[in-house]
C-alpha cells in the first residue's frame, strides 16, 4: 500500500494508503478506509513502513516526528520509527521492519503518527505473510 501525496500528521492519526502496488491472494486486502491493511488469514507477517518526513511550515522546533504500527488499535511492541527535527527545511527518511503475529482475523494493521507538525511523503506500508501464527 502506498501514497505519494503529502499527508499531515495528527495526534494518534492513521496515515492513508490509497494505492495498492501489488497484491497476491486473499490473505491481505486494503482496509475499508485505505488507512491500513486488513489481514484475513491468521499467521506470522513481516511488516515494513517507510516515508520521507518534513516539518510543516511554522512547526515549533525541535520537533519529534514518530510513527508506529498498530494491530487493531494497539501498538505493536518495538514498532516505532522517529526523527528529531532541529532545523526548518530538514527532511528525514524513517523506516521500520518488524514481525507481527496475527491470530484473530479479520485484523487491521495501520501506521499511526504520534503528534501534529510533520508532513509524510512517499509513504509505503508493506505486509508479507511469512508463516503460521504461533500459539
Amino acid at each position: 500500500m502506498q501514497d505519494t501525496a503529502p499527508q499531515p500528521s495528527s495526534e494518534n492519526g492513521a496515515l492513508s494508503f490509497p494505492l495498492t502496488a501489488v497484491q497476491s491472494g486473499t490473505a491481505l486486502s486494503p482496509s475499508e478506509d485505505n488507512d491500513g491493511i486488513t489481514v484475513n488469514q491468521p499467521g506470522m507477517y513481516m511488516a515494513s513502513f517507510q516515508s520521507t518526513v518534513v516539518p510543516q511550515i511554522g512547526a515549533t522546533l525541535p520537533l519529534v516526528s514518530d510513527v508506529r504500527l498498530q494491530l487493531n488499535g494497539t501498538s505493536v511492541p518495538g514498532s516505532i520509527a522517529n526523527h528529531v527535527f532541529t532545523q526548518s527545511g530538514e527532511n528525514a527518511n524513517v523506516a521500520l521492519t518488524i514481525p507481527v503475529s496475527v491470530s484473530d482475523v479479520p485484523a487491521t494493521i495501520q501506521a499511526v503518527t504520534g503528534q501534529t507538525g510533520s508532513n509524510y511523503y512517499n509513504t509505503v506500508l508493506t505486509l508479507h505473510k511469512v508463516g503460521t501464527a504461533s500459539t
